[in-house]
C-alpha cells in the first residue's frame, strides 16, 4: 500500500470523524417573502442581517436565522446574540471585497452555518472577534465556510478569551486562524478543516488553549507558534492531522506546550525551529513537551522508522506496545519520547491506551509477586533461624534448671546434716550446762568450809597479844 493511498485513507477517517461529532442546527422558520432574515425572539423579519443585529427590538440572548441567499453585507455585532445561517454552502455572506466581513465586539456571540467570502483583498478579516481594549468572551464561530484570499485571515481573535472555533472549514487565508494578544486564553480550536492557507493557524501569543482534532494541510505553515511583546506557551496541541504542508508546525520562542496525539504526515518538514539557523543564546530556545508520557504515548510521524520490539515505560520489557523503541528527536532540546508506530485514531488509541496500562498493571503484578516471594524466603529464613535460636535456648534452659535442681538437692542435704549438727551441738550445750551446774554446786559445797577458814585465819590473825604487865600481873 503506497504512502499516499494511506494518506488518503487517514484524511477520509478524520473526516468520517468531524462529520459524526459535527453540530447540528435545525430552526424551522416559516418563509417570509421579501424579509429572509429572522429574529426568533420578536417574532420581526428583516431585509437584511446588519438590519436585524441593530433593531432596537433585538436584545443580548437573541436568535436571528437567516434564509439561504446572498447577502452583500458587512456585519458589526456589538450584542450578544446567536446568527444562525440556514445552510452553511448556501447561506452567503459575501463582503463586496470591502473590509471586515464580521466583526464582532461583544460577548456570547454564535455565529454558525454561513458561507463568508470576499472581503477585502488586503489586509482585511472574514470574521474578527477582538475586544481590544476590553475584554470580550465565550464567543463561538461554527460550522461555517470562510474563504479569504492570501492577503486576508479567515478567523482573527484578540483580547477575546474562550472563544470556540470549531467544525468550519478556512480555506485561501494567509490566515485560517489567528490568536493575537497575551489575554487571550483557554480558546479552543476544534473539528475544522483548514486548508491551502499561507499559515493554518497562528499563535502570536496567549496561553492554555486548546488545538484538537483539527485537519490542517496543504498550507505553507501548518501550526506557527510564534513570539510577540510574551511568550506563546501552555497551549495543547493534540489528536490533528497535520498533512502535506511545507512546515508542519513552525516554532519561534514558544515553550511548554504540550503536543501530543498528532499526525503527522507528508510535511517537508515535521517541525521547525526558526532559531536553528542562528547561534545566539538569547532568545532562549523552545522546549516543548512531544508526548503524553506513558502509557498515552507521543505523536505518530511518518517518517520515524524505529522498531517496536519493547513495551514500558523504558521500553525495556520484551514484546510489542504500538510504541516505537527509540525516541523521535526533532532536538536536543525537543523530543517525543514515546512516538506511536501507527497513526493516531482515537478509538483505535484507546484500545491500545488501555492495552499498554494492562501491561504496566501486569508489570506491577510482576514486581509486587517478586517482593512477595522475597518477603515471604525472608520469613521462611527468619522462621528457621528463630526456631534454631529456640530449640538452642530452650535447652540452655533445661540444662541450666537441671543445675539448678542438682543444686536444691544438695543444698538439702547440707540442710540436713546440719540440722543434725545443730542437734549434736544442742546436746553437747545441755551436757555442758549440767556439767556447769554441778561445778557450781560442787564450789558451794567447797566454799563454806574455806569461808570458815578465811574467816579464822582472819581472826587469828588480827588478834592482838597479851603484854608482859599483863603477863605479870
Amino acid at each position: 500500500m503506497t504512502r499516499k493511498v494511506v494518506l488518503a485513507l487517514l484524511i477520509t477517517t478524520f473526516l468520517s470523524l468531524l462529520v459524526c461529532v459535527k453540530p447540528n442546527i435545525t430552526v424551522d422558520v416559516k418563509a417570509s417573502n421579501g424579509y429572509p432574515v429572522h429574529n426568533l425572539n420578536s417574532g420581526l423579519n428583516y431585509t437584511t442581517i446588519q438590519g436585524a443585529i441593530h433593531a432596537p427590538e433585538t436584545f443580548d440572548g437573541h436568535t436571528i436565522f437567516v434564509e439561504k441567499g446572498i447577502y452583500i453585507e458587512r456585519l458589526y455585532i456589538n450584542k450578544s446574540l446567536a446568527l444562525i445561517g440556514e445552510d452553511k454552502s448556501n447561506t452567503i455572506v459575501d463582503g463586496g471585497g470591502y473590509g471586515n466581513i464580521v466583526y464582532i465586539m461583544a460577548s456570547k456571540v454564535n455565529v454558525t452555518g454561513f458561507a463568508f467570502q470576499n472581503p477585502a483583498p488586503k489586509y482585511s478579516i472574514c470574521i474578527a472577534v477582538i475586544g481590544t481594549p476590553s475584554l470580550i468572551r465565550s464567543c463561538m464561530i461554527s460550522d461555517n465556510r470562510i474563504t479569504s484570499s492570501n492577503e486576508t485571515y479567515g478567523i482573527f481573535i484578540q483580547d477575546a478569551p474562550l472563544t470556540t472555533v470549531s467544525y468550519n472549514i478556512i480555506t485561501n487565508s494567509c490566515c485560517g486562524v489567528f490568536i493575537g494578544s497575551p489575554r487571550d486564553n483557554n480558546n479552543t480550536i476544534n473539528g475544522n478543516i483548514i486548508a491551502n492557507n499561507t499559515n493554518g493557524i497562528t499563535f502570536q501569543s496567549g496561553y492554555s488553549s486548546l488545538v484538537t482534532d483539527n485537519l490542517i494541510t496543504e498550507n505553507k505553515v501548518g501550526i506557527h507558534l510564534k513570539p510577540s511583546c510574551n511568550l506563546t506557551l501552555g497551549n495543547v496541541i493534540r489528536s490533528n492531522m497535520i498533512s502535506n504542508n511545507q512546515y508542519g508546525i513552525y516554532v519561534d520562542h514558544s515553550t511548554n506546550n504540550s503536543i501530543y496525539h498528532n499526525n503527522f504526515v507528508d510535511n517537508t518538514e515535521q517541525v521547525y525551529d526558526y532559531w536553528w539557523n542562528y547561534s545566539e543564546t538569547w532568545p532562549p530556545r523552545s522546549i516543548n513537551i512531544w508526548d503524553n508520557s506513558y502509557p498515552s504515548g507521543g505523536n505518530y510521524w511518518n517518517d520515524y522508522n524505529g522498531s517496536d520490539l519493547y513495551y514500558g515505560p523504558y521500553q525495556n520489557e520484551t514484546g510489542y506496545d504500538w510504541i516505537g523503541d527509540s525516541p523521535y528527536v526533532i532536538d536536543q532540546n525537543n523530543i517525543d519520547k514515546y512516538p506511536l508506530i501507527h497513526p493516531f485514531v482515537p478509538e483505535v488509541e484507546e484500545i491500545r491506551i488501555a492495552y499498554r496500562n494492562l501491561l504496566v498493571k501486569y508489570g506491577e503484578l510482576q514486581e509486587q509477586i517478586g517482593l512477595l516471594n522475597s518477603t515471604y524466603r525472608n520469613l521462611q529464613e527468619s522462621t528457621s533461624n528463630l526456631t534454631s535460636t529456640f530449640n538452642s535456648t530452650l535447652d540452655d534452659l533445661r540444662g541450666q534448671i537441671n543445675s539448678l535442681n542438682q543444686i536444691c538437692i544438695s543444698l538439702d542435704q547440707s540442710i540436713i546434716d546440719l540440722q543434725e549438727r545443730l542437734g549434736l551441738v544442742n546436746e553437747t550445750l545441755i551436757t555442758l550446762d549440767n556439767k556447769i551446774n554441778n561445778i557450781q554446786n560442787a564450789l558451794y559445797i567447797l566454799a563454806a568450809p574455806i569461808v570458815v577458814l578465811i574467816v579464822a585465819i582472819i581472826y587469828v590473825a588480827t588478834r592482838k597479844p597479851k603484854t608482859s604487865k599483863q603477863q605479870a600481873t
